[in-house]
């Protein structure tokens, strides 16, 4: 009976509270580790990370970020092939890349979800100092995981001051920003470094510092951004102004003249501090009388990108059945190049645009944005008069090459875009190869692409067939807006 009883005690010990747990973090640890053949991996790894679920300790914590490291690694050389044929026009070589690449990132993003769902505050504490201190993790992930911030405890103020002491490169000073702003109030050690960085060359910079100030709800932030808005122009002038919005909680929109008579009138008060700061809505922009429309939405950047649907569904009348009227019915590629041409020519010479058209092919007008000049618009109708429809609708392939345009694509780095604004304009879902292409896939890469949300992308569907989840999931996820011609009532 005693020799029973020190067997179960010896067991007891050689396997500790939570043995399940502790061999699901070895499995995942050893699937995850580094190989050359990662295919050969995927289901096994797929397995270990759903084993790991529901697991919220700091040991899952490093696992996983681990693992989001590890992906990446592997990743990376196919992101830079894929990054190469854009650069060197061979865009059709894009296909052969996915294959080894689209699992990868699927992983990934589920690797990230899990980080990025935990809320205990010691795992997260570690990942929020790892988004601060550690310099050689993936940048995607990195600008991702100041969202828990909320969740890391007290201790998160000591290590966004210790973040503060030192000197970083934009990137880091956006994971700062990020990480202020998620703490609200408590962020407020980094408002002397926000004020500061309104005036930043990069204009990624001034909007995340707007938006950290709002968060922190700062009353010293009110004169600088008030002051700032009337050196802005665009969609940075847009964000400054509702930035304001959400602080002072006043719905003045974005014109540097209002806002500072509202200061000069009633601005003493909520500088001081005496009035309720943070948590204000922004007001929805609207269209002035000078600024150029397309399918009923303001363009308000400065540098526009339209990708333009030329696949052969486009041949297809604009109104089809009850809603067909007996003339005037052009095709809706007919519309779609009527409405673009148009747009061109309200643009001011101030204002860049590129157009690339897609389908099976990739067709840029340009290979950079370029002044709406009178000259450049009368090339890019011409131009546009001349597409021709092909089989195909490669949107994945096009968003790519337009972040590219942008100065950003897939490679795990801060840039400052050179677009701020993507009107998508297509009639069909997405494809892949001859086959349906994950709408989820192409979400998680325009995520990737558009880190801090500087490209605002508009969707505009045309038809009865309009592929309306991609659409709107696109449009919200990158604070654009989403419309459908013909509109259904």
């Amino acid at each position: 009976m005693l020799a029973t009883a020190a067997g179960i005690l010896a067991l007891a010990v050689a396997a500790p509270q939570g043995s399940a747990d502790a061999a699901a973090l070895r499995e995942f640890d050893l699937a995850f580790r580094a190989t050359r053949d990662p295919a050969a991996n995927q289901e096994r790894r797929e397995a270990a990370l759903a084993a790991l679920a529901g697991q919220d300790t700091r040991e899952a914590a490093r696992s996983l970020l681990d693992a989001f490291v590890q992906l990446e690694s592997e990743a990376a050389p196919l992101e830079a092939e894929r990054l190469g044929y854009l650069e060197n026009g061979r865009r059709n070589k894009q296909l052969e890349v996915r294959p080894g690449l689209d699992p990868l990132r699927s992983l990934q993003e589920s690797v990230r979800a899990h980080l990025l769902a935990l809320r205990d505050p010691v795992a997260t504490h570690f990942l929020l100092e790892q988004a601060l201190e550690r310099r050689r993790l993936p940048f995607s992930l990195r600008s991702a995981l100041p969202a828990l911030a909320a969740h890391a405890g007290p201790k998160a103020d000591d290590l966004l001051a210790r973040a503060l002491r030192r000197r970083h490169e934009p990137g880091v000073m956006c994971v700062l920003l990020r990480t202020a702003g998620a703490l609200g109030p408590r962020g407020r050690s980094a408002d002397d470094l926000a004020i500061g960085l309104l005036s930043h060359e990069h204009a990624v910079l001034r909007e995340q510092a707007a938006e950290a100030l709002a968060r922190t709800a700062s009353p010293a932030a009110i004169a600088p951004l008030v002051r700032r808005l009337g050196e802005e122009s665009g969609r940075t002038r847009t964000r400054m102004g509702r930035s304001l919005e959400i602080l002072t909680r006043r719905p003045l929109g974005t014109s540097p003249s209002v806002w500072q008579r509202w200061f000069e009138e009633e601005g003493a008060a909520y500088a001081a501090g005496d009035v309720a700061l943070g948590g204000g809505e922004p007001s929805e922009s609207s269209a002035v009388a000078d600024q150029a429309v397309y399918h009923g939405i303001p363009i308000e950047g400065e540098s526009t990108l339209f990708l333009f649907d030329r696949s052969l569904s486009m041949q297809a009348p604009l109104y089809q059945g009850e809603d067909a009227p007996e003339e005037a019915n052009p095709s809706r590629f007919a519309r779609a190049k009527e409405e673009l041409s148009a747009v061109l020519g309200r643009l001011s010479p101030s204002r860049r645009f590129g157009v690339i058209a897609f389908g099976g092919t990739l067709d840029p007008f340009s290979p950079e944005v370029l002044p709406a000049t009178e000259e450049n618009v009368a090339l890019a109708r011409e131009w546009i008069g001349g597409l021709t429809m092909n089989l195909g609708t490669r949107t994945y392939d096009v968003l790519d090459f337009a972040f590219a345009v942008a100065g950003g694509g897939a490679l795990d780095r801060y840039h400052d875009s050179t677009v701020d604004t993507l009107f998508v304009l297509t009639d069909g879902l997405p494809i892949r190869g001859g086959k349906a292409d994950s709408v989820k896939r192409i979400h998680a890469a325009v995520r990737r692409w558009n880190l801090f949300g500087r490209v605002v992308v508009h969707v505009i569907c045309l038809g009865d067939k309009a592929p309306t989840k991609f659409a709107k999931g696109l449009a919200e996820q990158n604070g654009g807006r989403y419309v459908r011609e013909p509109r259904k009532d």
